[in-house]
């Protein structure tokens, strides 16, 4: 009976302190995806911070926006 409630003492504390760590850090992988853009020009996939906007058009690199 003793070995039971320590068990049960034990797996209650786990869940308390050690699952919310868990969520915590699936919820701030979540926040960390950014968002991807086709180049108007090559379709190559390219963040928004890292994308050069002409007009209503977003390119990879300069290369790329040269057309603009």
């Amino acid at each position: 009976m003793k070995f039971l409630v320590l068990l049960l003492i034990i797996t209650f504390i786990y869940l308390l302190f050690f699952k919310k760590r868990e969520k915590r850090n699936s919820e701030k992988l979540d926040r960390d995806i950014e968002e991807l853009y086709p180049c108007s020009k090559c379709e190559t996939l390219v963040s928004k911070q890292d994308a050069i906007v002409c007009g209503n058009k977003i390119y990879c690199s300069k290369e790329c926006a040269k057309s603009c």
